[in-house]
């Protein structure tokens, strides 16, 4: 980091604990002794100056952590909170004042000096931070009513206050000029906190739903990466570029954009379609990082300056020549045939021509009694869902045991046109036949073979065979001893030997990221991406070895 960026950023964290503390101060002031005076209509007055500091002080504090993380509408929102205060201050002056104006107007030209360094916009709408804020503003406006209630009128009880609040807000709309701003205060907020509950709702439910329809096209059109079509998940968002055909599926992870898999276009455009997304995140000062990225593109990456680090391989099957037979399949075939001998069969369920909810029903049974074996949570990003509700192109093969029972179900995605397809999410009972796993597998693949389809491929073993990586000796070795000396937290190994009983063609999967961005912070970006329960959900492993044992086939 340059000097003049360290100066910079030492400004910026004193102007956030400068404001923080001015939030406090801001708070204090309204309980410090101030001269009211005889005058009814100048203790009003103060009373309204005083609940405007207070809420003012909240939103400051609301909107601390958006501001650490560079958002724009959080730097719009404290400008507009530190300006108000200097009318605030007029009536009164004194010393607590004098140190608030001071750390007021501190804070308050740093970010006017610095603000284009909060260029962040709002990633995808947070139904859960719209919840967060609605509640929070709402409570605070009624309890300060209630507490001004209290004040006022000693003898009142907490319920009695309460009741006169609520008899204000909703019947009455207030008798004087405090009661009466408190109501438009409260409604006010309210509304603002409706539109923010309902944005992520109707983004999801009317947006993404265009958005993710127009991803659908180029994924079916030009989606190379086994990967393309978790573009179409819910917990993605969409970039799209302007003047090609073009999508790019990726999460914000604090300073990181995280890529799932290549951007998805025609081979010609790749390059101005990666040239306008790594733009887009300069805007925004963030890294980006692209997983599970195929050899195809490493030349144009590394042509706009990008530099890989392989990080796992793929299992790839040529479903042309694929059948049972053969020594390197010999350990699959057993696991098959043992499940046939069982009585398990497999079948296709095919929900956008015929739904059957006592099938739905069981796949949510079977993938409920997989969660509770796991004990741990949910990968997400670089696996999917199961989706019955909007299927779309997936497809779904079942088991059952031998009393028809549904013991396991896999999720396949195509890719390249549909003519190839990724076991992307499996599941089964924990008290399954054995086999079910390999049977399904085996069931889909001759299944597709017999379709005419080109590849099917059971997705990346991470950080398997890795070594020989002259260009990054030093991270290439400290990601070969994760693969060595982490499989007790993850399973690496055994994930590895479990596509590898398949006989599966290996191909390299690759890391790509901007020359010198591979760092720990990197490394630990994609771990919470994968894992909303972060670094300490893997190390549950350790006191869970079972949950070792379910990774594997997920």
């Amino acid at each position: 980091m340059s000097r003049r960026r360290l100066i910079r950023q030492v400004l910026l964290n004193l102007a956030l604990v400068a404001a923080l503390l001015l939030a406090v101060a801001m708070f204090a002031s309204t309980i410090w002794h101030t001269p009211w005076g005889s005058d009814l209509t100048l203790r009003h007055t103060m009373a309204v100056n005083h609940f405007c500091r207070r809420y003012f002080a909240l939103l400051l504090v609301l909107v601390a952590w958006f501001l650490f993380n560079r958002r724009f509408a959080a730097w719009v929102i404290a400008v507009v909170a530190l300006s108000a205060g200097f009318v605030l201050y007029a009536p009164h002056m004194d010393e607590l004042t004098v140190v608030m104006v001071g750390l007021q107007v501190f804070a308050l030209a740093v970010l006017l000096v610095n603000w284009r360094y909060f260029r962040r916009g709002v990633d995808r709408p947070s139904l859960r931070v719209a919840v967060m804020v609605f509640v929070v503003l709402l409570v605070f406006l009624v309890l300060d009513a209630v507490i001004g209630h209290l004040l006022a009128r000693p003898e009142s009880t907490w319920a009695q206050s309460f009741g006169q609040v609520l008899n204000t807000l909703f019947v009455t709309g207030g008798t004087n000029l405090v009661t009466r701003f408190v109501v438009v205060a409260f409604w006010l907020s309210f509304g603002v906190g409706v539109l923010l509950v309902l944005r992520p709702v109707v983004f999801r439910t009317v947006m993404s739903a265009r958005r993710r329809q127009r991803a659908r096209e180029i994924v079916l059109a030009d989606g190379q990466n086994p990967t393309a079509y978790l573009a179409l998940e819910d917990d993605k968002a969409l970039f799209f570029p302007e003047g090609v055909a073009g999508v790019v599926a990726y999460r914000i992870v604090g300073d990181y954009v995280i890529v799932m898999g290549d951007p998805i276009c025609a081979e010609d455009d790749f390059a101005a379609v990666l040239r306008e997304f790594y733009l887009f995140c300069a805007e925004g000062d963030y890294t980006v990082v692209f997983l599970a990225t195929t050899e195809k593109y490493l030349d144009q990456y590394q042509a706009l300056g990008f530099d890989h680090i392989k990080c796992g391989e793929e299992a790839v099957f040529d479903l042309a020549s694929f059948d049972l037979a053969g020594g390197v399949r010999a350990k699959f075939r057993s696991k098959f045939n043992g499940a046939t001998n069982a009585g398990v069969t497999v079948r296709e369920y095919k929900p956008t021509e015929a739904r059957d909810m006592s099938i739905e029903r069981a796949f949510e049974h079977v993938s409920a009694d997989w969660l509770k074996g796991k004990k741990s949570g949910q990968l997400t990003f670089t696996i999917g869902g199961l989706n019955l509700h909007d299927p779309m192109d997936r497809r779904y093969f079942y088991a059952c045991d031998d009393g028809g029972r549904i013991v396991g179900f896999h999720v396949f995605l195509p890719y390249e046109g549909q003519a190839s397809y990724l076991v992307d999410m499996t599941r089964r009972l924990r008290h399954a036949p054995a086999g079910v796993t390999e049977k399904i597998n085996g069931e889909a693949f001759l299944q597709f073979k017999a379709e005419g389809k080109h590849l099917a491929s059971l997705g990346v073993a991470p950080l398997a065979n890795l070594g020989g990586d002259t260009e990054h000796p030093l991270a290439d070795k400290a990601l070969g001893l994760i693969y060595e000396k982490g499989n007790r937290f993850y399973g690496f190994k055994a994930l590895s030997k479990a596509k590898g009983k398949y006989g599966p063609q290996w191909l390299p999967s690759y890391w790509v990221y901007p020359a010198g961005a591979l760092t720990p912070r990197m490394i630990m970006a994609i771990i919470k991406v994968q894992n909303p329960g972060g670094i300490t959900d893997f190390l549950t492993g350790v006191v869970n070895p079972r949950q070792l044992k379910l990774r594997h086939h997920e």
